[in-house]
């Protein structure tokens, strides 16, 4: 635990909490001799001698502010007193590994996030190159890929109205193709019939003739 005791430059003992002792208290002056002198706040370490029951400890020193001739000593075993940064870095680490698996999942969750859209893009850019413009381009969504996923479906309406287009003007060129030759057979049989008519009337003048 914390044993505390309020002492003066002369190292008169005022008061203390249950543990403490005069000589102690005459150890912990001796020690911190040099900051009670220079009224100055701070710590040190008491290594106890050999076989003295009392193990390592710190022993920490702050003046009074209002009587700067008092001071308060604080002890606390030195293992109490290291646990704590020992116990902030275990945490710390621990914090640090949860936010670097977060970062992970976060990152992995991102790339997904983007790749299955980019897929889906080259998936249409495929079908476009193959000539498959049925299936529309949808993917909802406010940012960049959402923009270029629009204006491959506006590619894809304007490519299958073109082709369309196209289409009509293949089927209205095949039967305009279709009555001209039509037309041309009509007349090409229509000259075969008079020039038939005419060698038949030119046989019969030749008949009549002898």
């Amino acid at each position: 635990g914390i044993l505390v005791q309020l002492m003066n430059t002369s190292g008169w003992l005022l008061a203390g909490t249950e543990g403490f002792s005069p000589q102690a208290a005459r150890q912990h002056g001796a020690l911190l001799a040099d900051l009670i002198a220079a009224r100055t706040p701070g710590y040190r370490i008491h290594e106890p001698p050999t076989g003295a029951q009392l193990s390592s400890h710190i022993v920490a020193y702050s003046p009074l502010s209002l009587l700067p001739s008092w001071g308060v000593f604080v002890e606390q075993p030195r293992d109490t007193v290291l646990a704590i940064p020992r116990q902030f870095q275990q945490r710390l680490g621990l914090f640090g590994l949860a936010a670097l698996l977060l970062a992970v999942a976060v990152a992995w969750l991102d790339a997904r996030r983007v790749v299955r859209p980019l897929q889906q893009l080259t998936g249409a850019a495929e079908r476009f190159a193959a000539g498959q413009l049925d299936q529309p381009v949808a993917l909802d969504r406010g940012d960049e890929l959402g923009i270029l996923a629009r204006a491959f479906e506006t590619m894809r309406q304007r490519l299958r109205a073109s082709l369309a287009e196209v289409a009509a003007w293949n089927r209205e060129l095949e039967q305009r193709v279709a009555a001209r030759t039509a037309e041309v057979e009509h007349l090409y049989q229509s000259l075969q019939a008079r020039e038939r008519e005419r060698a038949e009337l030119l046989q019969r003048l030749i008949a009549g003739q002898e």
